[in-house]
């Protein structure tokens, strides 16, 4: 059914082959419908007082410590996330040269060192720190930021009282 739509009528600049190109690939969007496994994931986290009641009287840890690994678990899991849009925000531009990853040179890296890259801007973004050494070019990649910015204060001031209350009941 896709074969048959003249996406050269539809788009008025299609001179540049690079247009219908990237009309291709939104073949790939049918990958974010993996995402919805992640929902397995919350209702596993709603089950984790169980999971860790069992676990705590298995291993005889304290209740604090769950917390911890929880909090832990998490993070990692929300800058994966963030950490996975990041590198598709910059696949599926326009003009991805003119990306963070075109600008950088990462698109000759490869898949893990891209991810492990995004990770490391992610952790720096959020946790405040941001080096500047990643830089960001596109008016999408702005607004990403900021939202990462924005979320990541919030988060990690959470965080911080989080694990200060945490750290506190593993001492008593």
């Amino acid at each position: 059914m896709v074969a048959i739509i003249p996406f050269d009528v539809f788009l008025v600049n299609s001179n540049n082959i690079n247009e219908i190109v990237r009309i291709t690939r939104i073949g790939r969007m049918y990958k974010l419908v993996k995402l919805t496994k992640l929902f397995k994931i919350f209702k596993i986290m709603k089950e984790k007082n169980k999971m860790f009641k069992y676990l705590q009287q298995f291993t005889k840890i304290k209740y604090g410590l769950d917390r911890l690994i929880a909090f832990f678990f998490s993070f990692f899991i929300m800058v994966h996330l963030v950490c996975c849009i990041w590198v598709m925000m910059a696949n599926f531009n326009a003009h991805p040269e003119n990306t963070w990853m075109g600008n950088g040179g990462y698109f000759e890296l490869s898949a893990y060192e891209q991810y492990l890259t995004s990770f490391y801007f992610t952790i720096t973004t959020i946790t405040t720190v941001g080096y500047g050494d990643i830089t960001i070019s596109t008016w999408q990649e702005k607004i990403f930021c900021t939202w990462m910015m924005i979320t990541g204060v919030i988060t990690f001031s959470f965080a911080s009282g989080s694990l200060a209350s945490i750290i506190q009941s593993i001492d008593n």
